[in-house]
């Protein structure tokens, strides 16, 4: 009988391809992760060989792109050299690996966090009449339809996909909590509130990439019409496009209720996620109908409400609403926005406990288990 043996490519590896990949060891003979990431080994199964690539750089829109494509020729060059007898699992990081299906005769089957050249469109790199956006499309609908099988994280982003390939090629399957939120315990001090001086203070989060898409400043507009609210404070932490952007606006303004960050350290991270109050998802109108962040599950895990700024006929929308976790706005509703964290703050605990609650019950369907089955659903193209 011969071996399954299968590599798993992703440039920036977090938690739920780590679920992934330790799902696949459960199941093929010999897993290899192909990845930019440092990886704890403690975090992978021991039979998960780990072949280390370009990782990838989001310091700037250069580097991104120097990033995407160095990665992409490192990874054709190693599958070309040792890895041609392997069935390839592919995860769009970098975007461009996804067409490797095209350039190596391997089985192969998709997992899409980001739809590209689409990303491009919605984030206003360039438009749909760009050569670029032309020419990557024509070379999605050839690797696509040579793959086996195309997963996707939320129905939106089913629809688009249909584009570039037939639609009983796809699968949804969500995207699930990092299992440390769950795991964590508290000695009675929040690290996050007790590192910034936020204690007794109804905190306000966004925490992840400052895209171009992001409408972040729409959060800023919100704590500037709550800055005289002593008790409230609004916290920004992470990196990207938008960072200076946000800081000369809070700088401008004089907000002194407002902190931006850096990206934490996991741990760190994690405390904030029980030591706040609210905690923000923002995304661009385009971007919004096809994209749920993971941030949006590692919140709910936490028991947090969502204040969102995305398109309110969205997935986001539709799962903020269906749930009843918190309230979605266009990115111009800021005294809508204001309003809702101004009466949640006010409310008592009875208020935020119905929401609390609701966001552990949905977080329930998004749980380690989709990892489990996006596992089962590749190796089972094999079986007969």
């Amino acid at each position: 009988m011969s071996e399954n043996k299968i590599v798993l490519i992703n440039q920036a590896t977090g938690y739920l391809f780590r679920d992934v990949a330790n799902e696949f060891s459960n199941i093929y003979d010999e897993v290899i992760l192909m990845t930019g990431s440092k990886i704890d080994p403690d975090e992978l199964n021991e039979n998960i060989i780990v072949v280390p690539i370009y990782p990838y750089n989001k310091k700037s829109t250069a580097t991104r792109f120097v990033s995407w494509i160095t990665g992409f020729f490192q990874l054709l060059f190693m599958i070309k050299l040792r890895y041609r007898s392997y069935e390839l699992f592919i995860s769009s990081n970098p975007p461009l690996a996804t067409l490797l299906p095209l350039f190596c005769n391997n089985r192969a089957s998709l997992l899409i966090y980001d739809v590209y050249p689409d990303g491009l469109v919605s984030g206003g790199f360039i438009t749909k009449k760009n050569f670029l956006y032309r020419f990557w499309s024509y070379l999605n609908k050839k690797a696509y339809l040579k793959a086996e099988q195309v997963i996707s994280i939320t129905e939106g982003m089913s629809k688009l996909l249909e584009n570039y390939t037939h639609r009983n090629k796809i699968t949804h399957i969500p995207v699930w909590a990092d299992r440390k939120i769950f795991d964590f315990q508290s000695n009675g001090v929040n690290r996050f509130q007790e590192k910034h001086g936020l204690e007794n203070k109804f905190i306000v989060m966004y925490s992840g990439n400052m895209g171009k898409n992001h409408a972040l400043e729409s959060l800023v507009r919100v704590a500037e019409n709550l800055r005289h609210h002593d008790n409230m404070h609004f916290v920004i932490a992470g990196e990207g496009w938008k960072k200076k952007i946000v800081e000369e606006m809070v700088e401008d303004l004089q907000l002194k209720n407002c902190t931006v960050l850096s990206y934490m350290p996991e741990e760190l991270f994690i405390s904030s996620l029980y030591g706040i109050d609210m905690g923000v998802i923002s995304l661009g109108e385009d971007t919004s109908k096809i994209a749920i962040p993971s941030k949006t599950f590692n919140l709910l895990a936490a028991g947090k409400p969502l204040l969102c700024f995305a398109d309110k006929q969205s997935d986001l929308g539709n799962l903020v609403k269906k749930y009843n976790v918190g309230e979605t706005f266009a990115h111009d509703e800021i005294d809508e926005a204001t309003d809702f964290v101004k009466s949640l703050s006010e409310s008592g605990i009875d208020r935020q406990k119905q929401f609390s609650g609701n966001a552990g019950n949905a977080s329930k369907n998004y749980s380690y288990k989709n990892a489990v089955r996006m596992a089962e659903l590749i190796s089972g193209l094999h079986k007969v």
